[in-house]
């Protein structure tokens, strides 16, 4: 018999009382090799991470250096610190390199500096409603590119950027499921970019609404974006690009990157731009199959997935000389392997077309290995 836990002397087990301070816990958690990519260049470095007891805050510096000499010798050290309380983020990078760039073709890495400051809160938290709050500020220096568009050079060398933005979700899904299917989902993000002297607002809105078909596992989606910036349509600070899958050959993102505001499947990255634009699209999530026997105890096949979706985008809808509408079609199969019992990879291959008035039509092959 167990006996009663009235018996534990649980305050003569007590070591040690007192307020917990996150910064003074903090201690040396690992450290290791790394090898990370910048631009179409290899870099060799060291990562060194450190968090306290409970993982309430963690920090992290990763230096590396590319040995190529075809490359400015300015941008060969790259430098990533950060820092993140359980609310709070901090970083400030110096030619900012990123390991799945090795596997492009979507970039990350980026020259200059940068400082940057965040804040999160959840405000909703009631499963399935979601409401989330995300704050950040950051500046960056030595410019060459926008920081979130890789094909897009800039005239101007400092950017101050400034973002809010609200995430509400109510979705659901039935037992056996491996997708969200039904429900909606809803985002607000409001931006100010300070740049030459000059504040350059814009506003995004996204709304994705969901029902599920009578076949098991089998949804219809709509989703919508809109926004816009108050600018000059010639300034690429007052623009939003879109293109491609956004995948890369071996990734760690979301794997259905298709359904991102910024995302429009057939044509190259970042090649439809405007300072207004209205995009939607329509996707059908096919039921799943899954796999009693393929692959061996320690590696296996799980399920597969397909999904297909056709979808249209208009930039500067107010403007008839500078509008652009375009429109595409394309699927997606993901392929869920999972290694010894408790990890999980998908393999995913699409393919899209685009098609434009007056233009020849495009397309797109993507694969994309999402590791653990």
């Amino acid at each position: 018999m167990v006996g009663s836990p009235a018996d534990i002397p649980l305050d003569s087990m007590i070591t040690k009382s007192g307020d917990y301070k996150l910064a003074r816990r903090l201690q040396l958690e690992s450290v290791y090799p790394v090898v990370e990519g910048y631009k179409d260049y290899e870099a060799v470095g060291l990562r060194i991470n450190f968090s306290d007891p409970m993982s309430l805050n963690q920090a992290g510096l990763t230096a590396s250096y590319t040995q190529d000499e075809r490359l400015p010798s300015d941008e060969r050290l790259h430098l990533d610190l950060s820092y993140q309380r359980y609310d709070w983020r901090f970083s400030a990078k110096l030619n900012d390199a990123d390991f799945y760039d090795l596997f492009g073709p979507t970039k990350t890495s980026l020259k200059g500096y940068s400082l940057g400051l965040g804040y999160d809160k959840n405000l909703i938290w009631d499963k399935p409603r979601r409401l989330d709050l995300k704050v950040d500020a950051d500046f960056y220096g030595d410019l060459e590119r926008l920081p979130n568009f890789q094909n897009i050079p800039v005239t101007f060398e400092e950017l101050l950027t400034a973002k809010l933005r609200l995430t509400y979700s109510n979705v659901r899904s039935s037992l056996g499921h491996v997708d969200d299917e039904k429900g909606k989902k809803l985002e607000l993000l409001a931006v100010a970019n300070y740049v030459n002297d000059d504040v350059i607002p814009g506003i995004v809105t996204s709304f994705d609404y969901g029902f599920a078909l009578p076949m098991g596992h089998s949804s219809i989606w709509l989703r919508s974006s809109a926004g816009g910036a108050f600018g000059d349509t010639d300034d690429p600070f007052a623009n939003f690009f879109f293109g491609g899958f956004g995948n890369n050959y071996v990734d760690h993102r979301e794997e259905k990157r298709y359904r991102e505001p910024y995302a429009f499947p057939g044509v190259e990255l970042n090649e439809i731009g405007g300072r207004t634009f209205v995009k939607s699209t329509l996707e059908w999530n096919l039921p799943p199959l899954r796999f009693r026997g393929v692959g061996k105890q320690g590696f296996y096949l799980t399920w597969a997935r397909a999904a297909l979706f056709a979808g249209g985008i208009v930039t500067n809808p107010e403007e008839e000389i500078l509008r652009r509408t375009v429109r595409n079609v394309g699927a997606q199969v993901d392929l869920r392997f999972t290694l010894l019992s408790t990890m999980d990879m998908t393999l995913s291959a699409g393919f899209a077309i685009a098609l434009e008035d007056g233009q020849r039509d495009k397309d797109e092959f993507m694969i994309s290995l999402k590791v653990l």
